[in-house]
């Protein structure tokens, strides 16, 4: 009895502790969010969003799907965005919930090419204006590498992928009924609460949806073509012909490969070329819909070359997307000029562009200044030359065959369906890469580690399950 009553004591002392530790913090947080805040009470509303991060840093299932929606809330803070910045409470969550990992564990078939890649980019380091800055804005990969490792030591079933894959299409269909929405008041471009980076994930969108389509029936296949039809005409309505562009070829690239291997799906080929025929009907009605909410998108389309000035001052500016980005890949192309093996620094065109380039000081300020080289396989070869991008095609070319691996390997229908969602993921993200380098920063970045980390945790997954059916097999049971 005694020791009973001695351990109710104690588990009321702790109580009582907790609440008056918990009192104390509250109290704290509220006197300093009040201070800092200049007096205002909306300042409190930092409580429950810190609420919020303790339970991410105590669930990795929770950490990854916040770092989902961080994707489609894109704010800056300082020179990074929200995505990278909260790969930090993605990583302390990982530390909490894998204390006990083994560094072994960490190791993939892209450990090697990885670490061949990093090494390449290192000597670039040499030639850059400002190496500190260089090493600092690689906090961008920080936010890739975390999302990858902690996607493949975290998902370790298929409902898992299932439901960030969901979610990543939740959030793209409510960012596309923004898009819908503010379009039809305005009659102007709009992004959406997502920002600029919604193009890139409409596209991958409509492209993963498609596929779900393929690989389902009834409802949710009606389910998955709608969404798909919404998310359409929101990814039209952005008027931004570099995604219009990658959707395109990575849906036809997707329709080869299914034509070559149409066992994966279990469809014929003449059922194949039926889907195309819709698909390209479905094309047509989604860009008269977006016509119809904003016959803008017409001109845009055909603004390819033709130049829409603007005065300033006495001065004429162009605007035009074509003909400025231009002015930024001469500038670029001079520096690679002059460093053509190492390159002026990972990360580093944007700081030391201005000595490459022979543009009038009005026209560098306005369109090259601050800005990176635009499309991620020249920002590599202009910022870490010839050597860098000798890995970084090592490490690309990796991540390419172990994403049509995953596909080959696969087992079941379900198996084979999150594989070719990533493979079909992956495409959008190289064939964009031609278009844009959005790749290599921020939310982009941590969007491809994501995209990489679920390819291997499915692989993983699929494995332990073909593991476990042999298993329970006659002769696994007799072994």
């Amino acid at each position: 009895m005694s020791g009973t009553a001695d351990t109710v004591g104690w588990e009321m002392r702790s109580e009582w502790r907790f609440m008056l530790w918990s009192g104390v913090i509250l109290t704290t947080l509220f006197v300093l969010f009040i201070v800092f805040g200049g007096g205002r009470i909306e300042s409190l509303l930092v409580l429950p969003a810190l609420g919020v991060l303790l339970l991410a840093v105590g669930n990795m299932t929770l950490a990854l799907s916040m770092l989902v929606i961080v994707l489609y809330i894109m704010f800056p803070i300082s020179i990074f965005t929200s995505a990278p910045w909260f790969a930090v409470v993605v990583a302390v969550a990982f530390l909490v919930n894998h204390r006990d990992f083994a560094w072994k564990d960490l190791s993939t078939p892209l450990t090697i090419p990885l670490v061949i890649f990093a090494l390449s980019v290192v000597p670039s380091l040499f030639n850059a204006g400002n190496p500190w800055m260089c090493i600092v804005r690689m906090f961008n990969v920080f936010g890739f590498l975390t999302a990858m490792y902690a996607t493949i030591m975290s998902v370790r079933d298929s409902r898992t992928v299932r439901n960030l894959v969901r979610l990543y299409i939740i959030m793209a269909l409510l960012n596309g009924l923004t898009v819908l929405y503010w379009s039809l008041i305005t009659g102007k471009r709009q992004y959406g609460f997502a920002g600029i980076m919604y193009v890139d994930y409409a596209g991958i969108a409509v492209c993963l949806l498609v596929i779900i389509a393929l690989f389902t029936v009834g409802r949710t296949r009606v389910l998955a073509l709608l969404t798909g039809f919404v998310i359409g005409i929101a990814l039209i309505l952005t008027q931004t012909r570099n995604a219009w562009i990658a959707t395109v070829i990575t849906l036809g690239f997707v329709g080869i490969y299914l034509f070559r291997h149409p066992a994966i799906i279990g469809v014929p080929r003449r059922r194949l070329l039926q889907y195309a025929v819709v698909g390209a009907v479905l094309l047509v009605i989604a860009v008269g819909g977006a016509l119809l909410v904003n016959p803008a998108v017409e001109k845009r389309a055909e603004n390819l070359a033709e130049m829409d000035p603007e005065e300033v001052g006495e001065t004429v500016v162009v605007q035009n997307s074509l003909i400025t980005r231009l002015m930024i890949w001469h500038t670029a192309a001079n520096a690679y000029a002059a460093h053509p093996w190492i390159g002026v620094g990972i990360y580093g065109f944007a700081q030391t562009s201005r000595k490459y380039s022979i543009l009038p000081t009005l026209f560098y300020d306005r369109y090259v200044r601050n800005m990176s080289a635009h499309i991620a396989f020249f920002s590599i070869l202009v910022e870490a030359g010839v050597v860098g991008m000798a890995g970084f095609l090592v490490f690309l070319g990796s991540i390419i065959r172990l994403t049509l691996r995953s596909v080959r390997e696969a087992r079941g229908k379900r198996a084979q369906g999150f594989a070719l969602v990533g493979m079909t993921a992956m495409a959008y993200i190289t064939v964009s890469m031609f278009l844009t380098d959005a790749w290599l920063w921020g939310q982009g970045g941590v969007l491809w580690g994501l995209v990489v980390g679920l390819i291997i945790a499915n692989m993983r997954v699929n494995s332990r399950e073909a593991d476990a059916v042999k298993e329970l097999s006659p002769q696994g049971i007799q072994g």
